[in-house]
């Protein structure tokens, strides 16, 4: 099943696909279609094969910046949240989708922002409960420096549960460069790391 033939970067810089709880498969990942720059795409196809969300999927960025390895989950209440970084904002991004494919929050969504002049990456999100999200993300992209492990949980308009905007979870050493640190949900509302 072709599910989409837009142009795409030497690089496709990973992806994600989840199946959800009405057995269609929801996959979100990056192309050049708007331009030079990778922007963040996701589809939701049926068990017959039809593009719930049309042709060409829903559009999750569309900016000038960098952007690449989207995640997925699907909340308690049938949403879906995709988490990406924007490496050039430096930031990490949030948005929220309804199942039949509409934006819940405006423009590129939620902005993560990054610690001082880190470039955080390498999110994951996982549901909680009520609807809400779990996301975890490294404090920052890079060769050198600290690479410690933020989160935040998120209820369903995107107002942090845990404190401030970011609780830092592993900071006792840096992690090594591209360490993409694991997250599960842990049934209860929580999550594993």
């Amino acid at each position: 099943l072709l599910i989409s033939n837009h142009p795409q970067n030497s690089s496709l810089v990973d992806w994600d696909l989840i199946a959800d709880t009405e057995d269609h498969a929801v996959l979100a990942f990056t192309d050049v279609r708007s331009g030079p720059d990778l922007d963040v795409y996701a589809y939701r196809v049926d068990p017959s094969g039809a593009m719930v969300w049309g042709a060409h999927g829903v559009t999750l960025s569309n900016n000038n910046g960098d952007e690449a390895n989207p995640r997925l989950c699907e909340t308690s209440n049938g949403n879906f949240v995709c988490v990406w970084p924007n490496t050039t904002a430096r930031t990490i991004q949030v948005q929220r989708l309804s199942a039949l494919g509409s934006r819940l929050y405006v423009g590129d969504g939620l902005s993560i922002p990054g610690d001082g002049t880190d470039t955080p990456a390498f999110a994951r999100v996982v549901a909680g409960d009520d609807s809400s999200v779990i996301v975890s993300w490294v404090r920052a992209l890079a060769f050198a420096g600290t690479k410690h492990i933020h989160t935040q949980k998120f209820d369903a308009a995107g107002a942090p549960l845990w404190g401030a905007q970011r609780f830092v979870l592993f900071e006792a050493a840096s992690l090594p460069i591209v360490h993409e640190p694991r997250l599960l949900p842990d049934g209860q509302g929580g999550a594993l790391y």
